[in-house]
């Protein structure tokens, strides 16, 4: 689930993740590059399903969806070792 302030929650599916951003694939939405978004990812963690708040800007944006590089100084240090986790084992 994306937070974009102008348009509310957009749904989206992550098609490719790194520890630098993200690409969303999503039907038709029009967002703008240089734009702050919050995007909620669910990541396991410890064993657990855990909501993750994460924070970017948007660099990309095409018709099939659009790309996230993520603002590492807002986000969780527990959120980062997720995606740690997560890509790399």
């Amino acid at each position: 689930m994306i937070h974009y302030p102008a348009l509310g929650l957009v749904k989206g599916v992550v098609e490719n993740i790194s520890l630098d951003g993200v690409f969303v694939k999503t039907e038709s939405v029009n967002l703008s590059v240089d734009s702050e978004l919050q995007l909620s990812v669910k990541l396991e963690y410890n064993g657990e399903l855990v909501t993750h708040k994460l924070h970017g800007t948007i660099v990309h944006d095409y018709a099939q969806g659009f790309g996230i590089a993520f603002n590492k100084l807002k986000m969780e240090a527990e959120s980062r070792l997720s995606l740690r986790v997560l890509l790399h084992g």
